[in-house]
């Protein structure tokens, strides 16, 4: 089974679907082990699914807001050809990478 496809959308749905997510909480963010597809898990038993690997651009990045200003800076990106660049604390990093590689 695959990954369905989305409904088409005007430009103008697509934006009133993703502004109703921005009071919702991430619960649970999962990284596919095949290809760098992002799944989002919010409050309200939503899914965000962002598809990744685009071969010739960054197809998405996310990194933590408002987070304490002393703490290293943590943001993941998915570059060209689906390369992941991890900016994180050691530990988080290999965490990151160990569970990818173990899909």
């Amino acid at each position: 089974m695959g990954i369905p496809e989305a409904p088409q959308l005007s430009v103008d749905e697509q934006l009133r679907v993703l502004c109703g997510l921005r009071e919702k909480t991430i619960e649970r963010v999962e990284l596919a082990a095949d290809a760098p597809h992002l799944r989002l898990s919010l409050t309200g038993g939503i899914t965000l699914m962002i598809r990744g690997n685009d071969p010739d651009y960054e197809s998405w990045n996310l990194g933590v807001a408002f987070a304490d200003p002393s703490a290293p800076p943590t943001m993941v990106v998915v570059g060209p050809g689906g390369s992941l660049a991890v900016w994180a604390r050691e530990s988080l990093a290999q965490e990151a990478s160990s569970r990818r590689t173990r899909g």
